[in-house]
């Protein structure tokens, strides 16, 4: 049986982003506004949030265009689930809200262990993992393979710690540990984020560079633009046929083909509404392509020679910061 290596091409990819914290650091407002941003930097989506938290996302209804399913049972099969029926109603972006309570919430792992335990007559907790893991790892699997863009929170355990202020008087302060999760959850993303009572965004894992080591005060959709860039940059993602036809056939020899990267040509369509959802005119649009693109004058996007999707997105990116620092 005949294995192929092939060149490693950077694909444009589906966001999958963790935001971890203690109730009260903002994890939910956050999830909202990056998601919001980022359907305005596309031109368009629609926002889904599973919601576990008693319709607290609601909350913020009037400042957020989304829909909202509210669970009131966690077993991980209704993740599973409502993930499916997202992607399969065509929603763009998907929040979960939260994530813990698949671990520790009513009808979570946690408590189909305990069950499984009870039922055996060996009560060994050990032997009914083998039951709970599969199912823990589907959950996985269907954040993973969702078609939209995911963005989880996770409730962190909290500690209350003694600290002494600038008069040197004690204080006590409520700080967020590991999540309530499996261990190593947080590492199944592209992004993860721990986010403190101070609003604070500490980037801990990405797979984005220019994320790495950020700590982001209230983030906002300069973060959202970021990510975006580094989702939507590279080639548009080649079909993969099942597995075993990553196998060279026995019989033949012959390996399997390669995909070939392929290039995407600039959606002028999208940027422009995109644009006009920063409140840029087209005439704005083309006097700012001019000095990005270092060209006398524009009329058109189109008449930018060799105009990439990755170099327009790049194009987006500089009116959104340049929007935000004359804000």
């Amino acid at each position: 049986m005949g294995f192929t290596f092939q060149k490693a091409v950077k694909e444009q990819s589906k966001g999958r982003m963790g935001i971890i914290g203690p109730s009260g650091c903002g994890k939910t407002f956050t999830m909202l506004t990056l998601m919001q941003a980022m359907a305005e930097l596309a031109g368009g989506g629609k926002i889904a949030v599973i919601d576990t938290e008693h319709g607290s996302a609601s909350k913020y209804a009037d400042l957020f265009d989304f829909d909202t399913l509210i669970l009131d049972s966690y077993h991980p099969q209704n993740y599973i689930d409502a993930i499916k029926v997202a992607g399969d109603a065509g929603y763009t972006f998907l929040g979960i809200d939260s994530l813990s309570h698949a671990w520790a919430g009513t009808d979570g792992a946690l408590e189909l262990v305990d069950r499984a335990a009870a039922r055996s007559k060996s009560g060994n907790s050990y032997a009914a993992w083998r039951e709970v893991t599969p199912l823990h790892n589907k959950l996985i699997e269907a954040i993973l393979g969702s078609s939209c863009h995911v963005i989880a929170t996770m409730r962190a355990k909290t500690e209350y710690v003694q600290e002494k202020n600038e008069n040197g008087k004690t204080t006590i302060k409520k700080v967020g540990l590991a999540p309530i999760q499996r261990d190593g959850m947080e590492y199944e993303f592209d992004v993860t984020a721990d986010m403190d009572l101070d609003h604070n965004f500490i980037v801990s894992k990405t797979r984005c560079s220019a994320l790495d080591g950020a700590v982001i005060r209230k983030p906002d959709r300069e973060l959202a633009a970021t990510w975006y860039q580094w989702l939507t940059s590279g080639a548009v993602p080649v079909e993969r046929k099942p597995s075993e036809s990553n196998f060279a056939d026995e019989t033949t020899c012959k390996p399997p083909e390669s995909p070939k990267p392929s290039g995407k040509s600039a959606d002028f369509t999208k940027f422009y509404a995109s644009a006009s959802n920063l409140g840029l005119t087209e005439d704005d649009v083309h006097a700012s392509a001019a000095e990005f693109f270092k060209l006398p004058s524009l009329k058109s996007l189109k008449d930018v020679a060799g105009l990439s999707q990755q170099k327009l997105n790049e194009f987006l990116m500089w009116l959104v910061s340049n929007k935000r620092k004359s804000a």
